[in-house]
């Protein structure tokens, strides 16, 4: 077969199998926060999603907004994404951070050999065994070098560096008040929630959680119950049905 046909298909067959894992996610066995995100982003308004992985939230978002930037510095996931073929999106193939320059990501290996790269971070604490990760040097930057405007939504998935993120982004955050769904899990961040519920409160927001659909105060987060046990997510089919939270909504108020 030529090279340029096989990919070409490859590329159907992976457009068309990703869109349904996508669907399906939304629908049942998804993350509660992407089936909610509807109520939070602004169809008039651009929303960010900050580490891309294989486009899930990507996806979505680009269905509720006006436009949606990615960011994700993983070349193989950038592939995956550009195979969705989002008309009003775009990738940025870095990482963003409150510095820029060139950062090593680091993606780690199972006892199997294989990687998991959903796991890939560039904070050293996440993933501090070299001999069991693979490194890429990857370019960095803040996301206020962007200088975006109308910014509706934001989405940070970093494993353990949404400190350094948030730190880089806080004129975007300021000048445009986006609802921000922020991954932060004490087993990569110890203290992260507490520190990152006081750092947006000063910018005028409030912290939620769901918990099996059910909208909650981040004052009520109850860390030794809600992240006592990580959940092996490769084999939990259904990510709804709780025990494990580690996302969190931030909205500006009113």
């Amino acid at each position: 077969m030529n090279f340029n046909l096989y990919n070409s298909v490859r590329s159907i067959k992976r457009y068309v199998f990703l869109r349904y894992e996508f669907w399906r996610d939304y629908f049942s066995t998804g993350e509660w926060e992407l089936r909610e995100i509807g109520k939070f982003v602004k169809s008039d308004r651009m929303s960010i999603d900050v580490g891309g992985n294989i486009g899930v939230y990507t996806y979505h978002l680009h269905r509720l907004s006006s436009e949606v930037v990615t960011f994700e510095p993983n070349p193989q996931y950038v592939e995956v994404i550009n195979d969705l073929g989002l008309r009003r999106g775009r990738i940025e193939a870095v990482a963003l951070s409150d510095q820029s320059g060139n950062v090593t990501l680091r993606v780690p290996k199972l006892a199997s050999g294989l990687e998991d790269r959903g796991m890939a971070s560039i904070e050293p604490s996440v993933v501090s065994d070299e001999a069991l990760s693979r490194a890429i040097v990857v370019p960095m930057r803040r996301l206020d070098e962007y200088g975006f405007k109308n910014v509706g939504f934001i989405k940070i998935d970093v494993e353990g560096h949404e400190e350094g993120v948030l730190a880089g982004a806080l004129e975007t955050i300021r000048s445009n008040k986006p609802a921000l769904l922020i991954e932060i899990e004490e087993r990569h961040n110890p203290g992260g929630i507490k520190r990152i519920e006081t750092l947006l409160a000063t910018l005028g927001y409030q912290g939620f959680f769901y918990e099996m659909g059910k909208k909650t105060s981040l004052a009520g987060f109850d860390i030794g119950r809600l992240q006592s046990a990580p959940p092996d997510i490769k084999a939990k089919k259904d990510r709804r049905s709780g025990g494990y939270i580690n996302n969190f909504l931030f909205v500006a108020n009113a």
